[in-house]
């Protein structure tokens, strides 16, 4: 089965935004975060890679390893609520390198994760224009932008639809729950 890259940014999708969030103490998940990933238990096909852009790092805000416990800490929070094992995570820290292909709005890091894990680029949802322009970028059929009056959860039925629409004629998805979806 192929599977699909749901590009997600962390900070203002994912937890609330506490500006150069870091610490395990402020993490606060965005509206409809539990309700969103539940739903992933329905989409077998796509797998959710947080991307997230982490220039409080080269900043000396924090360093790499309270950067990583957050993340872990946001994946145990969601597993715990809605047992869904978010497991694939990139993060780029650099912003004073010349080298910022991986730094988003570009789309080195979604490049990277269909390399990696043999992706097809598909979804990206962020809450900055930079995320949507990294996910046209790195050629995802849609690109989201959330906001406090637009939660993730805004984005399941259009996501559906679309997939509906994209799979409808794919031999190839033969998992049960891509067969409930084609005939809902």
């Amino acid at each position: 089965m192929h599977k699909i890259g749901l590009f997600l940014d962390r900070d203002g999708v994912l937890n609330v935004n506490t500006h150069y969030t870091h610490l395990v103490e402020d993490l606060y998940l965005c509206e409809g975060v539990i309700d969103f990933f539940k739903k992933l238990h329905d989409w077998p096909m796509l797998v959710p890679v947080v991307v997230t852009n982490q220039s409080g790092v080269d900043r000396e805000y924090y360093r790499v390893g309270e950067c990583i416990k957050f993340e872990d800490a946001l994946a145990k929070r969601i597993k715990e609520e809605t047992g869904y094992t978010l497991w694939r995570k990139r993060f780029y820290h650099s912003w004073t390198t010349k080298d910022l292909w991986s730094r988003k709005p570009n789309p080195g890091m979604l490049q990277e994760a269909c390399l990696d894990w043999k992706l097809i680029p598909g979804y990206m949802i962020g809450d900055k224009e930079s995320d949507r322009q990294a996910g046209q970028r790195a050629g995802c059929r849609m690109s989201f932008k959330v906001s406090k009056q637009v939660p993730i959860t805004t984005f399941i039925p259009i996501i559906e639809r679309d997939l509906k629409a994209w799979y409808l004629t794919r031999d190839h998805f033969k998992h049960p729950r891509i067969r409930k979806l084609r005939t809902s």
